[in-house]
């Protein structure tokens, strides 16, 4: 199993991320003569949430991974939703900057375009370990604001974050976020609704590649 977080920067050249991620698949299991099973860092996370972390015995949440991208997975009665093109969960794409940055996508105001690492250093022009207070507290208001969408949309009561930026700005982040979701989750379905650190076992990564793993030899079998 591979986790991938960004793949246009691994395989470059390739025309879209699902074509990436074929390459990859391709020439690891050309290399290693086996299976291989590649998806992204957010759909690992999310898998290794539900096995060994914050989201273990639930059959329906989202995880949201923060680093150098922003991507994400949603579970829904036990099974971690595909989409069309095995995409599903692209909570980075979520609009919560109306005439925000520009994203990698084309669009404004995408979360991955606000709150990854490489946006929030070109912000504010800092390296993201010496954050302010005030900057901390706004990256959590916007990945409140996408987890609260999240919510109202799916019918969901709790949403994993993970990911560098959450390790590095933890509690104060934590806290705006959960306050965010707080406002905006007011339907009866989603009042309440959590947002949870991730707790799966270090190195994470390495939890998600086994999970996507193991997910893939059970759907292949």
């Amino acid at each position: 199993g591979v986790c991938v977080e960004d793949p246009a920067d691994v395989v470059p050249g390739s025309r879209t991320d699902d074509d990436a991620l074929a390459r990859v698949r391709q020439v690891l299991g050309d290399e290693l003569g086996l299976d291989v099973f590649v998806d992204t860092v957010g759909r690992g996370l999310t898998l290794a949430e539900g096995w060994l972390g914050s989201a273990k015995g639930l059959q329906n949440f989202a995880a949201v991974s923060v680093g150098a991208t922003v991507t994400g997975g949603v579970v829904l009665d036990g099974r971690l939703l595909d989409g069309l093109c095995g995409r599903a969960g692209q909570i980075g794409h979520v609009l919560v900057e109306p005439d925000g940055r520009r994203c990698s996508c084309g669009a404004r105001g995408c979360l991955a375009a606000e709150v990854s690492i490489p946006a929030i250093e070109a912000t504010t022009g800092r390296p993201l370990s010496e954050p302010t207070y005030d900057q901390m507290r706004h990256v959590g208001q916007l990945v409140g604001r996408a987890a609260g969408a999240l919510a109202n949309l799916l019918d969901l009561k709790v949403v994993i974050c993970g990911g560098r930026v959450v390790r590095e700005y933890a509690s104060t982040m934590l806290l705006a976020a959960q306050e965010q979701m707080d406002a905006d989750c007011r339907l009866a379905f989603s009042r309440g609704a959590r947002l949870l650190s991730a707790k799966a076992p270090e190195p994470a990564g390495v939890v998600g590649a086994a999970a996507i793993a193991w997910r893939g030899l059970a759907r292949s079998h």
